[in-house]
């Protein structure tokens, strides 16, 4: 086993797949001896003194790194070399999906860490993806249908992963996926859930944006996937401003992000309307309420709810 594992790359279900696969081999079933620290709102100096720490009645600590390209400088450095000189008995893993920070602070380490690319799928990859995992419960799908799927949903494993399993469900012992179930089941994708949400949000019309989440829990919607459907969308946001200051095409930020083309012109006017630092800030709230909800600090659905009155009062 190593001491050092990077997931980085844009496929987050392949990431958080490799992710719980590394925490079972290291922890099995304890949790005490793990740690996980986000870029945000995390210091250098605490990660290095967390994986510094022998492990409590255990051969092993784990201690997680999301987002280390939010750490500033100085943070990233301390990281660097803890890296180069880590604990024998600490396994840290740092999940992100930034290339430029892969090649700006990990890839000149070399084989100090054990490096993991998730990229994602093209087009004839996700559809073997699909075909696959639907042949795991026995079932098959339609062509027509499966376009469907794939036009509503994109190419995100996670998003997608979630909607096959409801179609599974719903189809019972029928083999076939058929293009009827898909526009009776999916609805909605996370995608353009996101795209509504963030709009009403940016645009201060509180009474649609709480319209919207009042809608998502009654559709049986949780906490932490909303939570995670709107920082999933915010972080869109941020790396499409990236990519306009390189003057990249709008077909080029939709392959990239995979973004739908029928979305993309009102996704590009809500990039240019949001200003960084809003999103930024917006990222910094959601974080705050996810870490609230998991220590129960807080009841899910009010907690969302304080969280989206923060948003609309953001500047």
């Amino acid at each position: 086993m190593e001491n050092v594992y990077v997931f980085f790359g844009e496929e987050e279900l392949l990431k958080e797949k490799a992710l719980k696969e590394l925490k079972a081999s290291v922890l099995k079933a304890d949790t005490v001896n793990l740690d996980t620290f986000y870029g945000q709102n995390a210091q250098g100096r605490d990660i290095i003194s967390c994986a510094r720490t022998l492990p409590y009645f255990s051969e092993k600590r784990l201690v997680v790194l999301r987002d280390p390209q939010d750490l500033t400088d100085d943070d990233n450095l301390l990281v660097l070399n803890y890296i180069k000189n880590p604990t024998k008995t600490t396994v840290l893993a740092i999940c992100f999906d930034d290339e430029s920070y892969f090649k700006k602070y990990i890839k000149p380490l070399g084989v100090l860490v054990s490096v993991k690319n998730f990229k994602a799928p093209d087009a004839g990859e996700l559809d073997d993806w699909t075909k696959k995992e639907f042949a795991r419960s026995g079932k098959t799908i339609k062509p027509d249908a499966a376009l469907l799927l794939k036009e509503n949903i994109g190419n995100d494993l996670s998003i997608l992963a979630s909607e096959i399993e409801k179609l599974i469900v719903y189809t019972g012992k029928r083999q076939a996926i058929e293009k009827k179930d898909v526009e009776e089941l999916v609805g909605k994708s996370h995608i353009q859930t996101g795209f509504e949400l963030t709009d009403a949000i940016s645009k201060k019309n509180s009474a649609k944006a709480l319209e919207i989440l009042h809608g998502l829990f009654k559709s049986d919607k949780k906490a932490p996937e909303i939570i995670g459907i709107l920082g999933w969308y915010l972080r869109r946001l941020q790396k499409a401003k990236e990519l306009l200051k390189q003057n990249a095409p709008s077909v080029v930020i939709s392959e990239r992000l995979r973004m739908p083309q029928w979305l993309m012109n009102d996704f590009i006017r809500q990039v240019n309307a949001m200003p960084e630092r809003t999103i930024e800030k917006s990222l910094s709230l959601l974080l705050d309420c996810d870490i609230d909800i998991k220590t129960s600090k807080a009841k899910e659905e009010q907690a969302v709810e304080i969280l989206v009155c923060g948003l609309l009062s953001s500047r």
